[in-house]
């Protein structure tokens, strides 16, 4: 649990500071922040019922952070019923709202086909923009799954990543 927890309040605390300062400029007075702090505290706690409301109510604030941690409650089975596809879900809406945390862990989850039909060219497209962001790691695992896939698939996929954009929440 205390790993966890560590996770979650690194990506609470550090990783993702831009989308909680984006989320406050936006016409939508509600800031997520709150829900994030209570649904941490009562993970620390043991209260799961009251994490996963807060989480789901920060999430539908718009909070990457949010649906990342609902998308790791989920994948592990903390507190629920272990559900791949319902992890996988959660990671995609953050990774397309460009979260890369959200984005590696799709793509892992991809490339292994876990929760989703296995499949290389979304997980490298995944692996790929979390490793534009900087992620070292899921850049060399874009690398690898990159070798899985055929020359002119790899060149669409790469000018699909030069473009992408994340959407709006």
């Amino acid at each position: 649990m205390f790993f966890r927890t560590a996770v979650f309040m690194f990506l609470f605390t550090g990783i993702h500071s831009a989308g909680a300062d984006e989320s406050r400029k936006s016409a939508n007075p509600y800031s997520p922040d709150a829900d994030l702090a209570t649904a941490i505290r009562a993970y620390d706690g043991g209260d799961m019922v009251t994490a996963l409301g807060a989480w789901r109510r920060a999430a539908a604030g718009g909070s990457t952070d949010a649906m990342t941690s609902l998308a790791n409650i989920f994948q592990y089975g903390e507190g629920v019923r272990q559900d791949l596809p319902r992890a996988v879900a959660w990671y995609r809406r953050a990774a397309d709202l460009g979260d890369g945390v959200a984005q590696m862990n799709l793509g892992e989850l991809m490339a292994d086909g876990r929760g989703t039909t296995r499949a290389a060219p979304g997980a490298y497209f995944w692996l790929s923009l979390a490793g534009r962001g900087g992620n070292a790691w899921a850049d060399g695992q874009a690398r690898i799954v990159a070798k899985r896939l055929p020359p002119d698939e790899l060149t669409k996929l790469n000018a699909r990543i030069a473009g992408w954009r994340p959407k709006q929440p």
